[in-house]
């Protein structure tokens, strides 16, 4: 029988593997173990990463490991990956252990995610968001407050995009599973070299207006924290033609719908703004099957949206310039405002 799989990596920051479905019927869902117990599942269906992607098509899947999961972690062979009951060999290992001072007991996680708590994409162990109300009126609160403040300084308003526009449309709420509160700015910008530009001015601006900025591992988006500790995700996103863009992994057909503009809606009894066309655009991020619940969802970026989000990543020079090294080239005069507030979308425009 030819083998089901392998882990071809496995390190706290990057896991990566490929695992075939043994009936042939689909991708191949990879359990995710601590000590033989199941924490989370994969589906394989990324391409893979290695040279053998052309003869093997997208079976391959991919993780990481959170500070907050990583804790619980003893032994460098505790974490495990199962295809149909058959564990999946690990080629190269490199975990590197916690001291032990820093551990915690392996029962209080399970403990935790026998009482609401969850193992995300993004490997942390957290509450489930669409559980936690408390966190859900926090968030929309600080998404209220800097929708004021975005609108303030660059005349561009803060509209709920990915997982949240889904939970918005779908759920009616937040979605079973999602951990975290997305939202998106459209530039008034086509190019993604202007748009990244546009970006670091952005930031740069948020933060010497004293807002605390996390940017994004990917250098595409930023993270933006409230006095309380509260995040919420901003994307910059663009239409050029057909085509709608968002960082860090949509490339659209559906520009049209995003066009039209945003509206008012309520979510938890307070407002966020979204595409007047939602449901037009979630099929075009999301696909036809959009209206599922798919919790084994993780996107898969075409090989041209990639390059696109490529062009939007900030260079290691505007990195510097915003670490304020003032060894850093100057960046372009490309600021949020270098066009008049006129030339926005409907619905983006500065307020009034």
């Amino acid at each position: 029988m030819p083998a089901l799989g392998e882990i071809a990596l496995l390190q706290r920051d990057k896991i990566l593997g490929w695992a075939r479905d043994p009936e042939g019927k689909g991708p191949a869902k990879v359990e995710v173990c601590l000590n033989g117990r199941l924490l989370r599942t994969l589906r394989a269906d990324r391409p893979r990463h290695d040279t053998e992607a052309r003869q093997g098509g997208k079976i391959g899947f991919r993780f990481r490991i959170h500070g907050t999961l990583w804790r619980y972690i003893h032994s460098r062979d505790a974490l495990s990956f199962r295809v149909a009951g058959e564990e999946l060999p690990v080629r190269v290992n490199n975990l590197k252990l916690r001291a032990k001072r820093n551990r915690k007991p392996v029962e209080e996680l399970f403990e935790k995610l026998a009482n609401g708590y969850i193992v995300t994409k993004k490997g942390a162990v957290k509450m489930s968001i669409h559980l936690n109300t408390d966190w859900q009126h926090a968030v929309l609160d600080w998404y209220a407050q800097a929708r004021v403040k975005f609108r303030e300084l660059f005349g561009y308003d803060l509209y709920v995009v990915s997982g949240t526009l889904l939970g918005l449309v779908r759920n009616d709420g937040f979605i079973p599973g999602d951990d975290d509160f997305d939202t998106g700015y459209l530039s008034r910008h086509s190019e993604p070299e202007l748009i990244r530009d546009e970006m670091a001015h952005v930031i740069k601006t948020l933060r010497d207006a004293g807002e605390r900025i996390r940017i994004g591992r990917r250098r595409n988006l930023f993270h933006w924290k409230s006095p309380a500790g509260l995040e919420i995700d901003v994307f910059p996103s663009w239409t050029r033609g057909e085509k709608y863009f968002l960082t860090f992994a949509i490339g659209a057909k559906c520009g049209d719908a995003v066009r039209k503009g945003f509206v008012e809606r309520e979510m938890m009894g307070k407002p966020v703004l979204a595409p007047i066309e939602a449901e037009a655009v979630l099929e075009g991020s999301y696909g036809p099957k959009w209206r599922v619940p798919d919790p084994l969802f993780q996107w898969v970026v075409p090989r041209s949206t990639r390059l696109e989000m490529r062009k939007v990543k900030l260079t290691d020079e505007q990195m510097n310039w915003l670490r304020g090294d003032p060894s850093s080239p100057a960046l372009s005069d490309e600021s949020p405002r270098s066009q008049s507030p006129e030339s926005a979308v409907d619905g983006q425009s500065p307020l009034s």
